[in-house]
């Protein structure tokens, strides 16, 4: 879901088209901490422009609006808990190559065991004894009364300010294997703070208002930073305003680039064919052991008059299986073979071509 040329020619931007582009197509790269390596790896998700990483919407929303008492966990939920990192203990596998990692995090009213199979290193080096952490994940039943939470998802907070609340929805990405939550987090706020007012020039205000929408830079920033107020139920089925702006905003634009494109065409000139007799068409219908049906007729009747003008024809012929399509394309192939030109038949599978093709 991504800007096109054809919006910014009929909405130009007060930065510039041209810089507009430019800046969506900036490498990720350009982002803080996305080198050589982390670049390789947003490449295989097609994942290589700024652009590619603002389309690159979250497939889930986690609600961690509530903090919990660490007492009032249950087995087999998700919840969201404040406390200090206890009992910290680092057990490395030499056979394994891996490390293991358990601890307790405590607040002022009980405490649960946390447990890191295979950590990363940046993962142990990360944490220490006294750290306050915002952990989240899914409780389970652990030593006889003890609870515990398996690798958990984490950060450590420095210091608690209350402007600052610890609770958020978190969007949930789609990403490369290894690669943290909290980075995809992190380039997805630097990139909308970086590009976000290059989206100035996007879908007319006029158009907004009648399909209550909201502008592509507020529905994007919606989309990657959550606020606390939204339907969590609305964003998780996609059926959120700020999804449909961007889906609205897809759509629109392409069938604005088609309907030039239409116009466009209808300028240059075009084969017409003369209302003569067509002995072709008329000894084919000859042939048919059945007459047309009134909406075939209507259709080829239409399809003849768009054949006599000077504009190119572009025209979808849809029905249920059966009814006829085929016959209508043929007799239109004759109007034209009856002009003295040639028609070609293209079909989308080898068994519907040969099937065209076999003598009946």
């Amino acid at each position: 879901m991504k800007p096109s040329v054809a919006d910014s020619a009929t909405h130009p931007s007060p930065i510039g088209v041209r810089a507009c582009l430019r800046a969506f197509g900036t490498p990720i790269q350009s982002l803080k901490g996305v080198g050589p390596k982390r670049a390789s790896q947003l490449e295989s998700f097609g994942l290589t422009t700024i652009e590619d990483l603002l389309y690159h919407l979250p497939f889930r929303y986690e609600d961690r609006r509530q903090i919990r008492k660490i007492a009032s966990a249950t087995p087999g939920e998700e919840a969201s808990f404040v406390g200090r990192l206890l009992a910290l203990q680092k057990k490395y596998n030499p056979r394994r190559r891996s490390q293991l990692l358990l601890g307790a995090l405590q607040d002022d009213s009980g405490s649960v065991d946390l447990i890191w199979y295979r950590a990363p290193r940046y993962l142990a080096n990360g944490l220490a004894n006294g750290q306050t952490l915002l952990v989240h994940g899914k409780i389970e039943q652990g030593m006889p009364g003890r609870l515990r939470i398996v690798h958990p998802d984490f950060e450590v907070i420095e210091t608690i300010i209350e402007e600052q609340p610890l609770q958020r929805i978190l969007p949930m990405y789609v990403r490369p294997a290894g690669l943290p939550l909290s980075l995809m987090r992190r380039w997805m706020a630097q990139a909308l703070c970086e590009y976000r007012g290059y989206f100035s020039y996007r879908l007319p205000p006029e158009i907004i208002q009648r399909h209550r929408l909201m502008t592509v830079a507020d529905a994007l920033a919606q989309l990657h930073e959550t606020p606390l107020e939204i339907d969590i139920h609305a964003f998780n089925e996609f059926a959120s305003s700020a999804h449909r702006t961007v889906i609205f905003d897809e759509l629109f634009y392409l069938q604005l680039g088609l309907g030039l494109r239409k116009r466009s065409r209808a300028k240059s000139a075009a084969i017409h064919f003369s209302a003569k007799s067509a002995p072709l068409g008329a000894r084919m219908r000859d042939l048919l052991p059945f007459k047309l049906t009134g909406a075939q007729q209507r259709v080829l009747n239409e399809i003849s008059e768009d054949m006599k003008r000077d504009q190119p024809m572009q025209r979808l012929v849809q029905g249920d299986v059966g009814s006829g399509k085929t016959m209508v394309a043929w007799l239109a192939s004759l109007q034209a073979i009856d002009n003295g030109y040639q028609a070609l038949w293209m079909a989308p599978t080898e068994i519907l071509a040969e099937q065209h093709f076999r003598p009946c």
